[in-house]
């Protein structure tokens, strides 16, 4: 059920997205194990954060300040569902937010770290 909640904002973009455009881009989802690099997975590619991860960070945040209010108001029947989708969205958006960021390998950091770091030695 949390899953489905958090997936809220990416099926709703599509839907509006399919209906106001002819053809679409179809960006190819990130594969892992799609080949082992000294006994570790390694992959070449990612998708990027766009908009929609950053809407859902914001509904989830939306959803737990409601909590917050519901529960100093005693709307105890309200809280657990306005839980359930603060832990969709921030599980949704954050997991997106995990595999952007993410270093491929235990030596290497961030993408920008790793991108400042080549073009230092270059200079």
């Amino acid at each position: 059920m949390v899953l489905g909640v958090g997936l809220a904002c990416n099926n709703a973009r599509a839907v509006v997205e399919g209906l106001l455009r002819s053809g679409g881009e179809f960006a190819r989802t990130p594969k892992f194990g799609v080949r082992l690099r000294q006994g570790r997975r390694h992959t070449a590619y990612r998708l990027p954060a766009d908009g929609t991860t950053w809407a859902e960070m914001a509904m989830g945040g939306y959803a737990a300040l409601c909590a917050v209010v519901a529960a100093a108001q005693h709307r105890w029947t309200a809280v657990p569902f306005l839980l359930l989708y603060t832990l969709g969205f921030w599980w949704v958006g954050g997991s997106t937010l995990w595999e952007t960021l993410r270093p491929t390998s235990r030596r290497q950091g961030p993408p920008r770290a790793r991108a400042y770091s080549r073009h230092r030695k270059a200079a």
